[in-house]
């Protein structure tokens, strides 16, 4: 196997959001003890869902590099628009997808030094 050294800088790093339809429906995601709010958060997200694709989804987060990608996937996601799952996910789903990329590079062998 040949093996390539490059020197990784995570600043290179592309990173990309996907809005994907969420397969499974809100019901079932919620479980915080109160039976009634976890039905009107529901009946609140499928009203949203006709005009916000951000309402209901599942996210996938992309970290691409020479030509090469890493991904991040998490269902069940409702958020107000893009900004908001900026603010509170997307960093998390960006080192995981980074992660990812890096496993990827190893698998098809480069040694990542940073």
């Amino acid at each position: 196997m040949t093996t390539y050294q490059q020197t990784f800088d995570a600043a290179d790093v592309t990173y990309t959001i996907e809005c994907m339809p969420e397969e499974e429906g809100p019901e079932g995601f919620f479980a915080s003890g109160d039976d009634e709010q976890d039905a009107e958060d529901c009946r609140r997200i499928r009203a949203d869902l006709q005009w916000n694709e951000w309402a209901w989804f599942c996210a996938r987060v992309t970290a691409s590099w020479g030509g090469f990608e890493g991904d991040d996937y998490l269902g069940g996601c409702s958020y107000r628009d893009e900004a908001d799952f900026r603010a509170c996910t997307f960093e998390d789903m960006q080192e995981l997808a980074l992660d990812d990329l890096k496993a990827e590079l190893e698998r098809n062998g480069w040694t990542i030094t940073e």
